[in-house]
């Protein structure tokens, strides 16, 4: 079940609803040469909170892969507050083509994570 919170705590500065959830999700940077698995939580059209695994560093913009849906953002790092950290959406690479090597990178990163889980398409 997904909970939708609307935006009614000033403390926190959201402009767009979020669903809450504990999706699985890759970060990729550096064309592929560097990878870590997280969860997405607090997703809303602009961002999410991504919990990431202990002592895990990334830079501050790297590509996210929604595991299940294939969705893919280019993402830049908001706050940081170990273990978890929030991102912005910069630019989803819904639709784009696949002769796109980063697309076909991360395809690849989501296929693989689909089989780790035991699902296929």
């Amino acid at each position: 079940m997904t909970d939708v919170l609307e935006d009614i705590d000033d403390a926190n500065h959201r402009r767009d609803r979020r669903s809450r959830g504990f999706l699985a999700a890759k970060i990729s940077w550096q064309g592929g040469l560097f990878t870590v698995d997280c969860i997405m939580r607090d997703v809303s059209p602009t961002g999410a909170r991504l919990k990431l695994p202990p002592l895990t560093a990334v830079p501050s913009d790297f590509y996210l892969v929604e595991i299940r849906t294939g969705e893919i953002w280019e993402t830049k790092v908001a706050w940081r507050r170990h273990p978890e950290i929030g991102v912005t959406f910069v630019r989803s690479r819904r639709g784009e083509s696949e002769t796109n090597a980063d697309v076909r990178m991360l395809e690849r990163l989501r296929v693989e994570g689909l089989e780790r889980a035991g699902r296929s398409e």
